[in-house]
């Protein structure tokens, strides 16, 4: 009738064995102690805390074992950084007009991108898709603050809508919506004398109503580009309209993009080196309609 798991059991040697430790109880393991901080993982690591966990590492992986059964396990890749930008709004005003801005993009990009798909079936959905990549990554590559990835992404709709490319059997749908870009951008952009009748000095890029050229609005930008419908229709005084392109650099804009079309759209580069004649001759408005 006695208890046996209140006595201490004995070895064949005569010594006592340690009794097992109890299970700490909930209150225990949420009192705000760190029962895992202190202690190592089987690979003699400590185990990371939630800031190092946060700094771009994976923390399971760090010694290159599974800590729950021993055994190695293959190392998982590293969390990249993200950046993100943040935007404070205090008035009441400005938030419903950020909204609104925000909604005639998304519904400038949902259009754009089913008129593709309605010329191209879904092939053509994949390529806009790849193409918004290429947009952000030139943008990625230029320095400073020349071209942001939404200026590059409003500026590529914009050419889509106006049907700035032109397909050739040497370029795949995306890389001709690209070239068409880069094109657009060079001479848009560019100061050096050409046959182009639109330049930014005398025009602003207007995404609203299916893409339209516009007089230019304010002589204090440099460029300007605009969803103007959404402004006219929230009743904004000129000197609020927001103008998307007001820190893009013209003059690099078109230097860069030169550049990169003069490096990769031509009859000498690998991607095109067995296609009939090159991309980088015509002018601009050989690209497509205006």
């Amino acid at each position: 009738g006695r208890d046996t798991q209140q006595e201490k059991a004995k070895s064949p040697s005569g010594e006592e064995t340690p009794r097992e430790e109890e299970t700490p109880s909930i209150e225990e393991t949420t009192s705000g102690e760190d029962t895992t901080s202190s202690e190592e993982t089987p690979s003699g690591e400590e185990t990371p805390s939630v800031e190092e966990t946060n700094s771009g590492e994976d923390a399971t992986t760090t010694s290159g074992e599974d800590t729950t059964s021993g055994q190695h396990t293959p190392r998982r890749k590293k969390y990249s950084e993200v950046f993100l930008d943040i935007t404070c709004i205090e008035s009441n005003v400005h938030f419903t007009r950020f909204r609104k801005r925000q909604k005639a993009f998304r519904n400038v990009f949902s259009e754009v991108r089913r008129t593709v798909e309605g010329y191209f079936g879904a092939n053509g959905v994949l390529a806009f898709d790849a193409y918004i990549h290429l947009l952000k990554a030139f943008a990625a590559k230029l320095p400073g603050s020349a071209l942001t990835g939404f200026q590059a992404t409003c500026i590529g709709l914009f050419t889509l809508q106006i049907g700035h490319f032109k397909l050739k059997p040497t370029y795949s749908l995306a890389l001709s919506f690209f070239e068409g870009f880069l094109r657009f951008c060079i001479f848009f952009y560019g100061d050096s004398p050409h046959s182009w009748n639109f330049s930014y000095r005398q025009y602003a890029i207007d995404l609203s109503h299916g893409g339209r050229w516009i007089s230019r609005q304010c002589w204090g930008w440099r460029s300007e580009l605009y969803f103007m419908a959404a402004e006219e229709s929230m009743k904004c005084p000129f000197d609020e309209r927001v103008n998307v392109a007001h820190s893009l650099d013209p003059t690099l804009v078109s230097q860069e993009a030169n550049s990169l079309l003069q490096r990769s759209f031509t009859s000498h580069h690998p991607l095109f080196a067995k296609g009939a004649g090159g991309g980088g001759g015509r002018p601009a408005r050989d690209g497509g309609d205006d």
